[in-house]
């Protein structure tokens, strides 16, 4: 069984449904996820990737958000109004799992996993109950919430993030023909922990690059850099 909810109440209705009948639950919010975690045979999925809900609030440098909001989008809009979160890699991440499992997204080393930012959020527990989370009330909540991955045992309906002032940023691609990709990632790797935290190196393989002109394999590697700063607790 599948429910895709549109608001709380429906996630509310869902866990009471599933509990009364005696369904295994599981909670998906983009479904990137490559071990598909979310889901329960026999048992109901709950697919909030509809409550995708965004306020920002600019003066207390917050954000109210659903778990269904895309990451990128989010970053994105945020970007237009000089804003920063520190959103995942890869596009069509959905906030809600990507903060349930720590959050390891752009310049980590500097601002720390995205979790870091949850301020507080809107849970609905096994029983069904609404509860809402931060660090005076249901504290034991709030820490699981930021970090616990799929053993959190409830939803989040909404978290409330801090963000910063969008930093400046520069890039350095470096691409290198695939017959070195072994010393280019060698390298890459010994000069990792020696790198400022403000750095941030990736490195990445593919048969070609038509943007650059090239159709044979190469090693580009990225490096992204930002001025420090530190994310609002």
């Amino acid at each position: 069984m599948i429910v895709q909810a549109h608001n709380t109440d429906d996630v509310v209705a869902a866990i009471c449904y599933a509990r009364a009948h005696g369904h295994r639950v599981g909670v998906r919010s983009g479904g990137h996820n490559w071990s598909a975690s979310h889901l329960r045979d026999g048992g109901l999925l709950l697919d909030v990737s509809r409550l995708d809900h965004c306020s920002v609030d600019t003066e207390q440098m917050t954000a109210n958000v659903g778990p269904g909001k895309v990451a990128s989008v989010f970053a994105a809009e945020l970007d237009s109004r000089g804003l920063f979160f520190p959103a995942g890699h890869c596009e069509g991440i959905c906030l809600g799992g990507y903060l349930l499992q720590g959050g390891y997204g752009w310049n980590s080393p500097m601002l720390g996993p995205a979790c870091e930012s949850v301020l507080g959020l809107e849970v609905v527990t096994a029983d069904g109950e609404r509860l809402y989370c931060d660090a005076e009330n249901h504290p034991d909540l709030y820490w699981a919430a930021r970090g616990a991955g799929r053993v959190f045992s409830a939803w989040s309906p909404r978290s409330n993030c801090g963000f910063i002032r969008g930093p400046g940023v520069g890039h350095l691609p470096v691409h290198v023909p695939d017959r070195i990709r072994r010393r280019g990632v060698r390298l890459g790797r010994s000069i990792s922990p020696e790198l400022d935290e403000r750095v941030e190196l990736q490195i990445h393989t593919a048969r070609s690059f038509p943007e650059l002109g090239s159709t044979s394999p190469a090693s580009p590697s990225l490096h992204r850099f930002s001025p420090t700063q530190k994310t609002k607790r």
